[in-house]
């Protein structure tokens, strides 16, 4: 399975990268991500990039849970 992403979901990861960065109670593991595909794959617990498929619906209810 390829990495499959579109556009609006990087923006909304992207945007949701930068809330958590800015957040007073932010994990303190985002203090270590280095790139987006990173970010995205703490945000889904995936460990392999070749397997990360976004989800809207995911990303928004993880960080929401932050």
């Amino acid at each position: 399975m390829k990495v499959v992403i579109i556009e609006e979901e990087v923006k909304i990861a992207s945007r949701l990268r930068e809330d958590m960065l800015q957040s007073k109670d932010r994990p303190d593991s985002i203090d270590h991500f280095t790139d987006f595909f990173e970010f995205v794959r703490y945000l889904k617990g995936h460990s392999e990039p070749d397997l990360l498929l976004v989800d809207i619906l995911q990303l928004n209810n993880r960080a929401l849970r932050y």
